[in-house]
């Protein structure tokens, strides 16, 4: 142990008004730091809040279009088969 006693590791040594300052300065950057830290965790969330619901928008509204677009197909083809199968009848009720 270097031959210390225990009786000076009890003792504490006094504080310089120097090491008050700086350990206050230290204490009062750790405070800005941890406000600016929860101010930026509070920007951040609110952006991914604000990305994600202009993305469900975007695709809503891609969604709704394909949608649209497919009806709009089937309706085609619903439309000519069934003037298919007329115009397919009434040739077969010319030939019988």
């Amino acid at each position: 142990m270097c031959g210390a006693t225990g009786a000076d590791d009890a003792v504490a040594k006094p504080l310089t008004v120097e090491q008050v300052r700086s350990e206050k300065q230290a204490v009062k950057l750790l405070r800005r730091q941890t406000k600016e830290l929860d101010s930026l965790r509070r920007r951040h969330a609110k952006e991914r809040y604000d990305m994600l619901r202009h993305q469900c928008v975007v695709f809503d509204k891609q969604y709704q279009q394909h949608e649209r677009q497919r009806l709009q197909a089937e309706r085609k083809k619903n439309k000519f088969v069934s003037h298919f199968h007329r115009s397919n009848k009434s040739m077969f009720s010319i030939l019988l």
